[in-house]
């Protein structure tokens, strides 16, 4: 019999997931897109993690990016780089089982839809392994409510040659 040896390598696992803070907001109202960034519990420590977001071009970012760690021991970004809607920025540490929350306050257009944010955390190949790169991506929509237009006849009713104002 031949005795065979296994090494098993420490992996990360990170999951993000990106949410805005109502499902459903109003054209030009302000709110923030959220994001988590979590380190499962069965994970190392996670370095050097870089963080992208990318908000879709009918969003206005309002102010600056903020960052918290909602659960464990993780080290939050610090600085932000902002291009346009591109949001970048490096997380240095995330210890096991830990969360970080990148809050983005952002103004809706002033016309509906629904419109997307797309959030994503790359682990520095140097530093981590990853378990499951397919969770580290998350795509998310809001639902933007068209402004309502209302419009008035007076007289409502005109015959032929009578004049009728409309009014917005």
């Amino acid at each position: 019999n031949s005795a065979v040896t296994t090494f098993f390598a420490p992996c990360i696992d990170l999951v993000v997931q990106t949410f805005p803070e109502f499902p459903t907001v109003l054209a030009n109202q302000t709110f923030n897109w959220i994001v988590d960034i979590t380190n499962s519990g069965r994970s190392i420590a996670a370095q050097d993690v870089r963080f992208e977001n990318l908000l879709g071009s009918e969003f206005t970012i309002n102010g600056v990016p903020s960052c918290q760690t909602t659960f464990g021991n993780a080290d939050c970004i610090t600085l932000f780089d902002i291009d346009g809607n591109f949001i970048s920025g490096n997380i240095p540490n995330m210890e096991a089982g830990s969360t970080v929350r990148i809050t983005i306050p952002v103004d809706a257009p002033n016309y509906g839809g629904a419109f997307i944010n797309t959030a994503e955390a790359i682990p520095s190949p140097q530093n981590n392994e990853e378990l499951t790169p397919e969770t580290n991506i998350s795509i998310s929509s809001v639902q933007v409510l068209a402004p309502t237009l209302e419009k008035d006849f007076n007289p409502e009713i005109i015959f032929t040659n009578e004049i009728s104002t409309l009014t917005f």
